[in-house]
């Protein structure tokens, strides 16, 4: 066993780099690659924190001031070349993200059959390319429902250039929204179209539905999340934008309740009809705007 004056030597097998990976993913496979244990490899590293270190861990608690010299040796690489695929390595940890099981068909396509657990970005929902849901326990196949798909890739091409914290922010609040509307059924165009969704999905996934409501509202959601951004840039979102982004029957005059009304009254971009001289806030007026076509 080396010390932590020593250069451990280079393991006689090495794994392929993820982009994005954790630290305890990556030390997790590179020991399992060695029939080491996981602990013993640590200690080579100079890291003394191994009870509570699994395939999630993603922090420097335990390590000796070379551990990361000592991680490239055992890897048999540069350390510049591991920074660039493990963001802690390179000092910092990207903002706004979460810790997020990688595609397995997509880890598998670069020989890694074991768990992959990545830093993933605030937009990282799914692989629009194995059409995979990736966030939560269930990880539902999303061939049935290939708008979420299409409205992932429309969402990343139209956003591209929106700083990642604003992204992991606004997505925040669009779910919120959304999930308001799910549960509270202010719209019934709306939830016929997300319990379809669900209804499409139960073959393969026939437990509860609350499970999957990030799924079956994810187009609406990201709608939303564009909304939200326009309403930031430009002042007079119109109920018959929303009506047209969302693809349903949008009400000419929302009642100043409904979550995006609100929302969008925060950032001044549509005004809320004032309350009466009681100042009890009017019902929601029949009127409603027909959207032209659905783009969620």
């Amino acid at each position: 066993m080396t010390t932590p004056g020593e250069q451990p030597r280079r393991l006689p097998v090495p794994v392929r780099l993820i982009d994005r990976e954790t630290i305890g993913s990556f030390m997790t496979r590179l020991a399992l690659a060695n029939s080491l244990r996981v602990a013993h490899l640590l200690s080579l590293a100079g890291i003394s924190r191994t009870r509570s270190f699994t395939p999630a861990t993603d922090d420097t608690a335990g390590w000796v001031p070379s551990a990361p010299d000592r991680i490239a040796a055992l890897a048999g690489r540069a350390l510049p070349d591991l920074a660039v695929a493990i963001p802690l390595l390179a000092g910092m940890t990207p903002v706004g993200t979460a810790l997020l099981r990688a595609c397995g068909h997509c880890t598998a396509a670069k020989n890694v059959t074991g768990m992959v657990i990545i830093r993933a970005s605030p937009g990282d929902y799914l692989c629009i390319r194995h059409q995979r849901w990736l966030r939560g326990s269930l990880r539902p196949g999303l061939a049935a429902l290939p708008e979420i798909t299409e409205s992932q890739r429309r969402h990343d091409r139209r956003t591209a250039n929106v700083p990642d914290q604003d992204i992991a922010r606004i997505h925040h609040q669009a779910t919120g929204i959304a999930s308001q509307w799910l549960e509270a059924g202010w719209h019934p165009a709306l939830t016929e179209r997300w319990q379809r969704r669900r209804q499409r999905l139960a073959p393969a996934f026939p437990g509860p539905g609350a499970a999957l409501t990030d799924v079956i509202t994810h187009p609406e959601m990201l709608a939303i999340a564009r909304l939200l951004i326009s309403g930031q840039r430009t002042r007079g979102i119109r109920p018959g934008d929303v009506a047209d982004r969302l693809g349903f029957r949008y009400p000419s005059r929302p009642h100043p309740l409904d979550p995006l009304q609100a929302s969008l009254t925060g950032l001044t971009s549509l005004a809320a009809p004032p309350p009466n001289r009681e100042g009890i806030m009017p019902p929601p007026l029949p009127a409603s705007i027909p959207a032209r076509a659905a783009r969620p």
